[in-house]
This record gives structure tokens, sequence and C-alpha cells, in this order.
């Protein structure tokens, strides 16, 4: 009979280790993401936040992550 079923077939390798890499990194990547978000502003229209972990300062430039928080669309 040239056509048989073959129970046991065999994946190359690349293709297991790529199943088992990209698994690891889906489980890895979904962890929570803590910021300490400091509220600097709040108006009637908007609250501004930054993190303080994200301040850098390189000479006369402040870099630093915001967050602006509109309270109606």
């Amino acid at each position: 009979m040239p056509f048989s079923i073959c129970p046991f077939h065999r994946l190359p390798l690349a293709s297991i280790v790529g199943f088992w890499l990209v698994l690891t990194l889906l489980l890895l990547s979904s962890g929570p993401a803590y910021a300490e978000w400091v509220k600097i502003n709040e108006n009637d229209t908007f609250t501004v936040y930054v993190d303080p972990d994200t301040i850098h300062r390189e000479g006369n430039l402040v870099t630093v992550w915001q967050l602006v928080d509109f309270k109606t669309m």
C-alpha cells in the first residue's frame, strides 16, 4: 500500500524549539506592570500624572513619562 498514516510523525527540531520559545515569552510578558503614578494637576477636564521612576536628566534636558486622564471625550 503506497499510502500509510504514520502515528509517530516527527516534527523538525526548529519548530519544537520555536514553539517553546514563543510559549515562554508569552508567559513571561503577561505579568503586571507597576508604576508609581503621582498626581500633579487636576482640572475640570483632565488630570495629569507623572511616573517619578522615569525622570532622567541630561544637562538642561529632563525627560519624564506623563499620563493625561481626560474626564470627558
